[in-house]
């Protein structure tokens, strides 16, 4: 689960820089428009890249969580049945 989001977090960032690269270089008689569609589709993928990424930080957290929790109970079984 943390590979495919880390997966899909490269890929927004990616996006995002790419509809950041078009908002600065977008020329033409629709400038103004699209300079300000391309601002808002990377504040919005910012946005996502950012939910994606605490998203990630918390999987992370309950998987470490997990393996002290693991580790403290295998102590705990060592000092009640210690070995012969």
């Amino acid at each position: 689960m943390i590979d495919l989001l880390n997966q899909e977090l490269a890929d927004v960032l990616d996006l995002g820089l790419q509809a950041k690269q078009a908002h600065w270089n977008v020329k033409g008689p629709h400038f103004i428009g699209l300079h300000e569609l391309f601002d808002k589709v990377a504040e919005e993928l910012e946005e996502l890249h950012d939910r994606f990424r605490d998203r990630i930080e918390r999987l992370l957290l309950r998987e470490d969580e997990r393996v002290a929790h693991l580790q403290h109970r295998e102590r705990e079984g060592e000092r009640q049945h210690p070995p012969a």
